[in-house]
């Protein structure tokens, strides 16, 4: 939900190319890397395209512990 998200972001365990996010409003680049606590970590893509409803779909890959 968002308010889980919003904590989140409070209890500083996002991060954004490996610095603590503090904006909530923070808008994603091409090849930005974030990190959830206890979730993992991420690397943004791209934007593919727009769904009818004006939502974003996008890329997102996440990096795995070989």
């Amino acid at each position: 939900s968002r308010e889980s998200v919003k904590k989140k972001f409070i209890d500083e365990e996002i991060f954004i190319n490996y610095e603590v996010c503090h904006k909530l409003n923070y808008q994603l680049h091409e090849d930005d890397i974030f990190s959830i606590r206890k979730y993992g970590k991420y690397k943004f893509g791209s934007i593919i395209s727009l769904s009818k409803k004006g939502n974003y779909i996008v890329n997102i890959y996440k990096y795995i512990d070989n």
